[in-house]
């Protein structure tokens, strides 16, 4: 099974052949020591390693005035065989291998590397990075996630990470017959999550903050001074909107408009009558009023669209119903028959050759009621 060393433990690893518990006898036999998973200062060693490409990369974007946090880890490590010899892979044949990154015992990421060449026991791999030969894994089922988007180690991912949590990577090595086994025990990350978190700042991301040059001024995206130290402003075209005035004293009174168009009811639509605009008359319960100047009208307003608009609906309330009415009725007339009120729903007219409850097609009931007809008489 490959053990994972860092480079700088080698000479360690042999003194540590000659040293054993108090009480027991250094080996005489020749046999090499017994092989252990990385000791305490391969940790330590290995962190070293890890940490300066995310600092080189802060440093670098700094000097040009634009802070980039990175979204990946720099991971170097040692790997050596069962009989400690270092691993050296073909460049046809690079090993398979899957990355973890746990927090507080909890995998937040998950990747495949399909292809890290290892010489001399050294590999190195971009975490979050290598998009050529790396996918990304669903941290809870392993399954591969589709494009690059979830190989960045982004700010969301280790949001829960704080000074009292713990963070450590976990390295799987292909068996080459689809498996993978975990090597032991993980090894710690703390620091690199603090770096990856640098742009986050009480819950608030960078692009939400606002940031000042060396004289205390507020700056723009582009470094300019846009508001002072003592809240003055200095950009360009007008600064942001002040608090509301007081209100200020009323203005002298205006002219009088010119007279508003009234209207002039004139009750009843009557045939034959020469209505001006503005006029308003009842028809069908509704109320009309003319739009045009007409010689005379002949024709109901619902009929003509021209001269009349609608200017309410309503209901028309006749009377007792009159079978031999001259008029006849039409929609939404009301009258009253055998107790009830019957409401006229045929267009264009309700005939009154019919009363309304033996005539269902030109009227409806529109209120019940009843009908008193005096004493019974047999």
């Amino acid at each position: 099974m490959p053990i994972l060393r860092d480079k700088g433990i080698a000479n360690c690893y042999l003194a540590h052949a000659n040293r054993h518990p108090q009480g027991e006898a250094a080996s005489t036999t020749g046999e090499k020591p017994m092989k252990a998973y990385p000791t305490p200062l391969f940790i330590l060693l290995l962190l070293l390693t890890v940490l300066p490409g995310g600092l080189l990369q802060a440093q670098n974007a700094s000097s040009s005035g634009t802070f980039t946090v990175p979204t990946s880890i720099p991971f170097q490590a040692y790997l050596v065989d069962d009989y400690g010899t270092p691993v050296t892979t073909s460049s046809a044949a690079p090993l398979a291998m899957r990355f973890g990154i746990y927090i507080n015992n909890t995998r937040i990421w998950y990747a495949a590397y399909s292809a890290v060449n290892v010489v001399g026991g050294s590999f190195m791999v971009d975490l979050g990075g290598d998009y050529n030969v790396a996918t990304g894994l669903d941290p809870t089922t392993g399954t591969a996630l589709s494009g690059t988007l979830p190989l960045p180690i982004t700010p969301g991912l280790i949001s829960t990470f704080s000074t009292s949590s713990t963070a450590s990577v976990q390295i799987e090595i292909s068996n080459g017959d689809g498996g993978y086994t975990a090597l032991s025990p993980n090894v710690p990350i703390n620091s690199s999550m603090f770096a990856l978190r640098a742009d986050n700042v009480g819950g608030y991301e960078a692009s939400q903050l606002t940031k000042t040059d060396s004289n205390g001024n507020i700056v723009d995206t582009n470094g300019d001074p846009v508001i002072s130290s003592s809240g003055v402003w200095l950009g360009t075209g007008g600064g942001p909107p002040g608090p509301t005035g007081s209100e200020g004293e009323a203005g002298p009174q205006g002219d009088q408009g010119p007279q508003g168009q009234g209207f002039t009811f004139q009750g009843p639509w009557i045939p034959g009558t020469d209505y001006s605009p503005y006029d308003v008359v009842t028809w069908q319960g509704s109320t009309w009023v003319e739009v045009y100047y007409p010689d005379s009208d002949y024709t109901p307003p619902d009929e003509d669209t021209v001269d009349w608009n609608l200017f309410a609906g309503g209901l028309d309330y006749l009377g007792q119903f009159d079978p031999n009415s001259e008029a006849g009725y039409y929609p939404n007339d009301i009258v009253t028959y055998d107790g009830q009120e019957w409401l006229c729903i045929n267009s264009p007219e309700c005939y009154p050759y019919y009363a309304p409850n033996s005539d269902t097609t030109d009227w409806q009931v529109f209120a019940g009621g009843f009908s008193y007809y005096q004493s019974y008489a047999y």
